[in-house]
């Protein structure tokens, strides 16, 4: 295996994944199946705990900045986590061949929610809705950034949220995807909460999600309920400084223009990994 291309490879998955505001297994791990060979499994183990440092990353600064609402994401975790490891479980359980048709499944779902993205005209919109509507007293939720700026809201319809993101830890535990970039504003469109702190809770909820699901599949391996190739372990030194790596150089890059094209040319690539997936089920 050539780490070398490998490391390469991660940090420009770094960079997508930080412009397109996902995560970076959404590329490595249909590349380490395609080109390396690993077994679905191993790869989906590969790319959860990759992206947990990929993640914890990219969270950091929106700690810092104090945007994530911690009582929301509790609320929306009680049923996160246990699909999450349920998910896990399940991966590491079924036949390869079934796991690598859901990971094909899972991947043109994904490439069909970012038609749903929000454009920033519906953003700023949706956000000064949430002003006007809650004034100095009815709101129910105060964050105060560490700037000083506050967002007062109230989050509703939280029914379809937990859903939701119990659908999203599910598929994070099996095929590493989340919610896609729907999730990143799936608080705002749904439970009213303001687009900065629905993008920082979303994100911290993945990570803690990802933290779960990476340890529930190190623990089925440990107990030897899992085989993998042990240069997995190899993959993910490699891997997951690269993905680091990228996330920070995506920093460097003036960031407007390179949204708008990866959000176009994402969807069309997602589907060509999907039909090359496809075409390796088909030829085993």
């Amino acid at each position: 295996m050539d780490y070398l291309l490998f490391i390469q490879l991660s940090i420009i998955a770094g960079i997508a994944a930080s412009f397109v505001r996902y995560n970076t297994a959404i590329l490595t791990v249909p590349i380490l199946i395609l080109i390396w060979h690993i077994e679905p499994i191993a790869a989906i183990c590969a790319g959860l705990i990759t992206d947990f440092f990929y993640l914890l990353y990219i969270v950091y600064p929106k700690i810092r900045k104090k945007t994530i609402d911690y009582k929301l994401s509790i609320k929306l975790l009680l049923l996160a986590i246990p699909a999450a490891v349920f998910g896990a479980w399940v991966a590491c359980k079924i036949p390869g061949n079934y796991l690598l048709i859901l990971l094909i499944t899972g991947l043109v779902i994904i490439a069909f929610t970012y038609l749903y993205i929000l454009e920033r005209e519906t953003i700023e919109q949706l956000d000064q809705k949430i002003v006007h509507k809650y004034g100095a007293t009815l709101y129910e939720t105060q964050i105060t950034k560490a700037d000083g700026y506050y967002y007062r809201y109230s989050a509703s319809n939280l029914t379809k949220s937990r859903l939701l993101f119990m659908l999203g830890g599910l598929s994070t535990g099996m095929l590493t995807l989340f919610l896609g970039k729907y999730g990143k504003h799936l608080l705002l469109r749904h439970s009213e909460v303001p687009s900065e702190v629905s993008a920082a809770t979303a994100t911290f909820i993945q990570l803690i999600v990802t933290l779960i699901a990476s340890a529930m599949c190190v623990f089925m391996f440990y107990n030897g309920e899992s085989t993998m190739n042990p240069d997995i372990w190899i993959i993910i030194l490699y891997a997951a400084p690269g993905a680091i790596l990228g996330a920070y150089l995506s920093s460097l890059i003036p960031s407007e223009n390179f949204v708008i094209y990866t959000n176009r040319t994402m969807p069309a690539i997602l589907v060509i990994l999907a039909i090359l997936l496809l075409g390796k089920f088909m030829a085993a």
